[in-house]
Formats: structure tokens, C-alpha cells, sequence
């Protein structure tokens, strides 16, 4: 059997279970083990896409994009939820990808954070994007940043961009590590909206 995935160790770190996505391809930025046995995971698939409102070249507008999978496996290791990032947001909206390569990296999601309620937070560094998946329809609520943001920032300087860790604090506020690679302020730290 195979030992890649995510390794449970008991209190002497052996090796007691491993976690497995069921579809694509394991991403190992994040996972979380609940404490009702359920597991919610992150990977990636790469599917075929046409982007000729992107692409240089408008003869090989072919490419392929790595999506963002999350699944949820109950206590039993059975896949009871799956979600993917290209049936809700276009990879056209990724504001860091090097549109002239074959295998863009469009979505490139690096944490995640179940909520009380059971919709999941989502950080999607490529795009600049935080975003709230509804977790019952499916559905995007809401976007932070990126260029289909459903909240605009009072100055330039507000902005995040290629960021990492994204978390919801209890009263609603997001914390975040801001990369500052594209942004305005082109220094990388810490913020909270």
C-alpha cells in the first residue's frame, strides 16, 4: 500500500493511518482531522481548458489549468463532499499566472478553515482571492480581493496580493499573510480585514 498522504501518528509518532484524496492529486498546504472522525482535504486535478481571451497566442489557445479540489471523508475514509474551483470561478480570474505556459497554476490554494456553520473559508494565492464556499449548495458567497471582488478596498495600499494562511477570526475579521508580490505595497506582512 501506498504510504503518500497525510500520516496520522500515535503519542510514539508511529504511523497509524494515511489520509488519501480519493480524486486528483494530494496538495499538502493543508487538511483538517475533526474531532468527529470526518477529514477535509485539499488537492488538485489538471483538466483541459480554452483561455483565448488570455492567451498570445490565439492559435494554441489550449491550456491546462490545475484546479483546487477540497473532499471531505467521514470517520469511515468515504468521500462525502467534493468541490471544485473551476465550476465556480473562472480561471481567467487569476491575477499571478504566466499565461503563456502550458500547465497554469491558476488557482494555487495554499489553507482553509471550516466555520461554525460548516461553510469553508478558502485562500486562492493566484487569484488574490479569499473566498466563502457555501458548504450545503456548493456556492461561492462571497470574494475577498482579486479582480471580482464583492468588497472594494478604501486605498491602494489595502490590498493584498499572492497571499498565504488566510483565517476568520470569531468576530468575523480575516487575518492573513499579504506575500506583497504584485500588490501596492510590495512588501510582504501581516493584515486583517
Amino acid at each position: 500500500a501506498s504510504t503518500v498522504g497525510w500520516q496520522v501518528l500515535d503519542s510514539g509518532l508511529m504511523a497509524t493511518e494515511v489520509v488519501q484524496n480519493q480524486v486528483g492529486q494530494l496538495d499538502f498546504h493543508d487538511v483538517e482531522f475533526r474531532t468527529d472522525g470526518t477529514v477535509l482535504l485539499m488537492g488538485h486535478e489538471n483538466i483541459d481548458v480554452t483561455l483565448t481571451d488570455s492567451v498570445l497566442d490565439l492559435n494554441d489557445a489550449d491550456r491546462v489549468v490545475r484546479n483546487c479540489i477540497l473532499e471531505e471523508h467521514d470517520a469511515e475514509g468515504n468521500l462525502t463532499w467534493l468541490w471544485r474551483a473551476s465550476n465556480h470561478i473562472p480561471a481567467l480570474w487569476c491575477s499571478s499566472c504566466n499565461w503563456t505556459v502550458p500547465l497554469l497554476d491558476a488557482y494555487h490554494q495554499n489553507s482553509f478553515q471550516t466555520q461554525e456553520n460548516g461553510n469553508i473559508l478558502l485562500n486562492l494565492r493566484n487569484m488574490d482571492m479569499v473566498v466563502m464556499i457555501d458548504r450545503q449548495t456548493d456556492e461561492v458567497l462571497w470574494r475577498l480581493g482579486g479582480p471580482e471582488s464583492d468588497f472594494a478596498f478604501s486605498n491602494a495600499s489595502d490590498v493584498f496580493s499572492q497571499q498565504h494562511d488566510a483565517q476568520m477570526l470569531n468576530d468575523h475579521r480575516i487575518l492573513l499573510f499579504d506575500n506583497g508580490l504584485s500588490g501596492a505595497n510590495g512588501f510582504a506582512r501581516g493584515v486583517e480585514y
